[in-house]
């Protein structure tokens, strides 16, 4: 458990407690005295993103729980292993500036919530560099309006742990 009034860990952190799961994954701290905890797995060196249900409900807030005073609150950790994804996307029939190319990259369960849009105009071309994200199944959705003319599409990505998922988008 760590708290925001020190800068001695990244972040302006500080270590207030830790623990160790023993051979299934279980752990416990008593945050009595503590209203907001923040909680991170480590393995040797590397951090991991953190996610958790609480009371049957996803937390999306990544390393946050509030806790109530005087009261034991449960919850279901796992740790979210990361992979790349490269998409490239190549306007190969181009009408001009007016057409319109919408990407949508929709993230696996329970983080599918998290989608943002985006919009590019005329003879767009892009050879993608990789990003880190989650690993998992992700659906990529694209439209393209073009001369009046408005088509939508659909495919699946699966980004694998510690690896690169890629796709080329031909519109």
């Amino acid at each position: 458990m760590i708290k925001s009034e020190s800068l001695s860990l990244p972040g302006g952190y500080k270590e207030i407690k830790h623990t160790f799961t023993d051979e299934e994954g279980n752990f416990e701290i008593n945050a009595s005295r503590i209203g907001k905890i923040w909680v991170q797995i480590q393995s040797g060196s590397e951090l991991y993103v953190l996610g958790w249900y609480q009371d049957g409900e996803y937390i999306s807030d990544n390393f946050r729980a509030t806790a109530q005073k005087r009261k034991t609150m449960e919850a279901d950790f796992h740790v979210v292993p990361y992979g790349n994804i490269k998409l490239n996307i190549y306007n190969v029939n181009c009408g001009g500036a007016g057409d319109e190319f919408i990407l949508e990259v929709i993230p696996p369960f329970p983080y599918s919530a998290i989608v943002s849009p985006v919009s590019r105009y005329g003879c767009y071309n892009q050879e993608g560099q990789p990003v880190e994200v989650i690993m998992g199944n992700y659906e990529i959705k694209w439209t393209v309006n073009r001369g009046g003319t408005t088509e939508v599409f659909s495919d699946n990505l699966f980004v694998p742990e510690n690896g690169v998922g890629e796709m080329t988008i031909n519109y």
